[in-house]
């Protein structure tokens, strides 16, 4: 009979778990600019970060700041990567996408980790 209810607790446990929503935040790069410029979350919050390249040549994206350290090589044209994070501690994060080209056309945004 134990073992049965500590089973059942272990499905209830666990369908809890899938149900926790992760919200999905989506990033367009182009030549010329990021959007969205600023992104407010609150800590623990489990995100994923959906990056589409709508420009005409490939693109880098990174989050930097504090111990964060998330970045996304070589999206080409037309191409969407995701990437998911969950950012324990409130701050302000830097988000960054170069063109690989060196010319100068780095674009920067604000990613906002609130409490």
């Amino acid at each position: 009979m134990r073992k049965r209810r500590i089973h059942q607790f272990s499905k209830t446990r666990h369908s809890f778990l899938r149900k926790v929503r992760m919200r999905e935040i989506e990033i367009t790069l182009t030549d010329s600019e990021i959007k969205p410029k600023e992104i407010r979350i609150h800590a623990n919050e489990p995100v994923r970060l959906l990056v589409i390249n709508f420009g005409s040549v490939e693109h880098q994206f990174a989050v930097e700041g504090g111990s964060c350290g998330i970045e996304i090589d070589c999206l080409k044209p037309g191409q969407t990567r995701s990437l998911e994070h969950v950012f324990d501690e409130p701050g302000y994060f830097k988000t960054a996408c170069a063109d690989g080209q060196d010319n100068g056309h780095d674009l920067c945004g604000r990613l906002v980790v609130e409490s």
